[in-house]
């Protein structure tokens, strides 16, 4: 339902809005409604990593699976906090290329690989999630670089033959946007798994 609210001259809401949800509330509910599964998204989990970790800690001691859905951008100190309880990561990389990320995201791409590196490293499943966006990151060369890093990262975790595809398609998850498709994609994984 919507509800108005003022904003006061000096540029302050005059109450508060939404509603007061600790994590014990939230896993509470959950339970009640028979989620397994609890994802933190919509907006950057680590902008709020006390209350994400506090409620997927709980979440975890109910049973429950805990899953990022993020920009990769953490330290690996916040990766740390939040591992204990933490199952999965969908890391949107936006590109592959330090240009793409200083011109277009106002960021820098290395901190990004170091997480997925990181999250790999201490067995989190992770996911990636690339939109392609026509003439900018959807290059022959850029995808290829895409998928090579996910391949690499597959064979290290010493998974070969049918899985590695399987994994690496479900690790470079494009959301195609533009002339490059899916097939286009999946040819890329075969060629680079020697299939």
């Amino acid at each position: 339902q919507f509800r108005e609210f003022r904003v006061s001259p000096e540029g302050r809401l005059d109450r508060p809005i939404g509603e007061d949800w600790p994590p014990k509330r939230l896993v509470a509910e959950a339970e009640a409604l028979g989620v397994r599964l609890l994802a933190y998204t919509y907006n950057e989990p680590a902008v709020w990593i006390e209350y994400a970790h506090d409620t997927a800690r709980l979440a975890k001691a109910r049973g429950m699976k805990n899953v990022f859905v993020t920009s990769g951008f953490e330290t690996k100190e916040a990766w740390d906090y939040i591992r204990p309880h933490l199952d999965a990561a969908n890391v949107d990389l936006k590109g592959f290329t330090e240009k793409f990320y200083r011109e277009v995201c106002g960021a820098r791409l290395k901190p990004v690989l170091e997480s997925l590196e990181h999250l790999v490293a201490t067995g989190v499943w992770v996911e990636v999630t690339t939109l392609l966006l026509e003439g900018y990151n959807d290059s022959d060369e850029e995808v290829r670089a895409i998928v090579d890093a996910a391949v690499t990262q597959v064979a290290a975790s010493g998974v070969t033959g049918g899985q590695a595809m399987g994994a690496v398609m479900k690790l470079v998850q494009p959301q195609v946007k533009g002339r490059a498709d899916g097939g286009q994609v999946a040819g890329l994984v075969k060629a680079a798994l020697g299939m």
